[in-house]
């Protein structure tokens, strides 16, 4: 999941919620009714259980207004037919907030910190030979060059004006 951040997380500002506790995620983790799972299962609020059974949302919490609902639902498909592909268990249902745990704890559990900026997140798609083969390399190249280039110019702005910015395109 840190590699497919730059995709679905693609601002400076985005990593500003990005995060254990703040307002989001900080871990790559799965849960169900776990606000802090990067991936969360809600069950139907009904309170029919016979409907509650039928009936859930799935939530990737990662992704802010300033991802395309494109490109994030082709990273999502492209995800999964990859988990698939390598027949990858899914992962236990994380019951408690990620970042209680203990670094040995989430070490076992295969829980990798989210990027803490859009560099870094750039930098592991960049590390990752599967997420960059997803699209076409002139698709790649131009979507890190453009992303790089709006990491540079907001690079001496503080985060206010950062966000001031970004409120008035989006």
């Amino acid at each position: 999941m840190p590699a497919i951040c730059a995709l679905t997380s693609p601002s400076p500002v985005s990593y500003f919620r990005l995060g254990p506790q703040h307002w989001s995620v900080g871990y790559a983790s799965f849960g169900v009714q776990n606000r802090e799972a990067a991936i969360r299962i809600c069950p139907s609020p009904s309170m029919d259980p016979a409907e509650m059974v039928r009936g859930y949302n799935l939530e990737l919490r990662a992704p802010d207004a300033t991802a395309s609902p494109y490109i994030v639902l082709g990273t999502l498909v492209r995800a999964g037919l990859q988990g698939i592909r390598e027949k990858l268990e899914i992962p236990q249902a994380l019951g408690v907030d990620p970042g209680s745990l203990t670094d040995q704890e989430r070490k076992e559990l295969h829980i990798l910190p989210l990027p803490g900026s859009l560099t870094e997140a750039l930098d592991l798609m960049d590390a990752d030979s599967i997420v960059r083969e997803w699209m076409p390399k002139i698709m790649y190249d131009s979507y890190v060059s453009v992303k790089r280039l709006e990491v540079k110019l907001m690079a001496d702005l503080d985060p206010v004006e950062i966000c001031e910015r970004y409120a008035r395109v989006y």
